[in-house]
């Protein structure tokens, strides 16, 4: 019995051992099986889409050949995709090579980038590699990394275009290092190009001195007249003011008729447009330019203009009417230069000049109101009210919507005392602008003579300094007419902040000692009085009041 339960036992345990999972070697056998199917299954799934290595050789080339044509129509999208399908069959250098550049044009930069790495870490050698590599950087403006790649390419190649690509790197942030590039090239390769980039970063590295001389031996060994243009600005900005005369005396007659005509414009125009170049040091290179100028045969049109007011400006009154001379050639085909010369023997006191050639030349632009206008201006500031009125009538039947002519026409009759005129014309210019300043305000000073309509010429009067609250004329009228309205203390504020806009104006002056009359303060009325008859000793209204109060 014994027995027969041990064996029970033993059993049981063997079951237990079964049941609780224990793999006997059947199940062992079973479970490899089962992993061997799986494997089987995964690398039968791998094979499916995997191709013979010709044939994965062969799909490579065809999308890259795709995407070299896509790229070829600028059409880098594509190309990119057809770039990246072969990348999956062959990762050659080539092909990254490809897709970096297809995705730079694109703008993916980082993804630019790491191809351009893995097609240079696939291909040391691949120098165009590094090339994207260093405009990408120099896009990101990683100037430290780009500065890398860009030696590592002088490296590999020290040719004379890398020697420039070097030199134009360091051109924008370290110019001693673009300079010993250039240098370098210059000295095997010279030329006038690399050598005028060169006086530049002299310039930028504060070696002037060297860079004008530079320059100067550029101008004087080529025949571009862009390198004697530019020894002449270089020059005058560093106010090297004893070479400019070298640039007249030695460079100018080696040129073209063309290249000098514009050399003479171009100098006039500089000095013109930047007056602040004008001083002792440049005044006698500018009338010797002027003089030839003024000498030449040279068709130089529209440059007179200028040079008038260059030789005036200098008071060099012998200069400038050679110059308004010799522009009077022009006028045939030039309508402003006879206009132009007149005004400036206006300028000169030369006003019977100014009307000859204004009477000359006015029949051969007979349609332009301007010769009129112009001749009205010159006959009122000879004191010829007649004349001068006739010559805005005649510009008005040329011009008929001219406001200017029509206020002219006003003061002109105002002077003639034609009251009906006077008002005719002013009121004839406000239908035509009622907001125009200057006939509000002269309307408005003539009709402050007439106390029953001095509400309406206060009207005018504020609408005039409404538009320009800063104009003397316009401030001195307002006050004027308060004064008329024995509103005597605002009238002097107005008055007193128009003479100190302008205190040589002898109307306000005037008008300031008027004031001061009416007040009881004579003295101070005196003061005003003969200070304004220093400016304008001719008005014999004004002695009158003087010699009243004259002891």
């Amino acid at each position: 019995m014994k027995s027969n339960y041990l064996n029970k036992y033993i059993l049981y345990i063997l079951l237990a051992v079964i049941f609780s999972g224990c793999a006997t070697p059947e199940n062992i056998q079973k479970n490899k099986n089962k992993n061997e199917f799986q494997q089987f299954i995964q690398t039968k799934s791998d094979s499916l889409w995997a191709l013979p290595s010709d044939v994965a050789k062969s799909a490579a080339e065809d999308s890259y050949v795709r995407g070299l044509s896509y790229a070829a129509d600028s059409n880098f999208a594509y190309a990119a995709l057809e770039y990246e399908y072969a990348l999956e069959y062959d990762k050659s250098a080539t092909i990254y090579l490809s897709l970096a550049d297809a995705l730079s044009r694109l703008g993916y930069i980082d993804r630019a980038l790491d191809a351009a790495f893995n097609a240079y870490k696939l291909d040391s050698t691949q120098t165009h590699a590094l090339e994207i590599m260093f405009s990408l950087f120099v896009f990101k403006r990683d100037i430290a990394s780009a500065e890398k790649v860009a030696l590592k390419i002088y490296e590999k190649d020290p040719s004379d275009n890398n020697l420039l690509m070097m030199g134009d790197f360091y051109s924008f942030f370290d110019q001693k290092k673009a300079l010993e590039y250039y240098q370098k090239y210059d000295d095997a390769n010279p030329s006038p190009e690399v050598k005028s980039i060169l006086n530049k970063l002299y310039l930028m590295t504060g070696d002037t001195l060297r860079a004008i001389i530079g320059i100067k031996e550029l101008a004087r060994t080529n025949p571009n007249p862009d390198y004697a243009w530019e020894y002449f600005d270089l020059s005058l900005q560093t106010k090297q003011y004893s070479n400019l005369d070298y640039f007249l005396d030695s460079l100018f007659d080696k040129y073209s008729l063309k290249d000098r005509t514009d050399f003479l414009s171009s100098v006039i125009y500089r000095f013109y447009f930047a007056q602040e170049f004008i001083d002792d040091g440049t005044s006698n290179f500018i009338k010797k330019t002027l003089r030839i100028t003024a000498d030449s045969n040279y068709n130089i049109g529209g440059m007179f203009i200028p040079s008038f007011y260059l030789a005036y400006n200098l008071k060099d009154s012998t200069l400038l009417e050679s110059l308004l001379n010799k522009s009077i050639l022009l006028a045939d085909t030039i309508v402003d230069v006879p206009l132009i010369a007149s005004q400036f023997y206006q300028s000169l006191g030369m006003r019977d000049s100014s009307i000859a050639i204004l009477e000359r030349y006015r029949g051969k632009f007979p349609n332009n109101p301007k010769y009129d206008i112009q001749l009205g201006y010159t006959y009122f500031f000879k004191n010829d009210w007649t004349k001068a009125k006739d010559n805005f009538l005649s510009a008005y039947a040329k011009d008929t919507t001219n406001v200017e002519v029509l206020i002219s026409l006003g003061d002109m009759y105002d002077k003639l005392n034609k009251s009906d005129s006077v008002e005719y014309y002013f009121t004839l210019a406000l239908s035509k602008d009622s907001e125009n300043a200057l006939a509000n305000n002269n309307f408005a000073f003539f009709l402050s003579r007439d106390t029953s309509r001095l509400q309406y010429a206060m009207e005018l009067s504020q609408k005039s300094i409404d538009h320009e609250p800063n104009n003397p004329a316009y401030l001195d009228t307002y006050g004027w007419i308060l004064f008329k309205m024995n509103n005597r203390e605002k009238a002097l504020e107005f008055i007193q902040k128009a003479y100190e806009l302008d205190p040589e104006n002898y109307e306000i002056i005037e008008h300031l000692g008027d004031i001061y009359e009416s007040n009881g303060n004579i003295e101070k009325a005196k003061e005003y009085w003969e200070k304004s008859l220093e400016i304008n000793p001719e008005n014999n209204e004004l002695i009158k009041k003087i010699n009243k109060y004259r002891k």
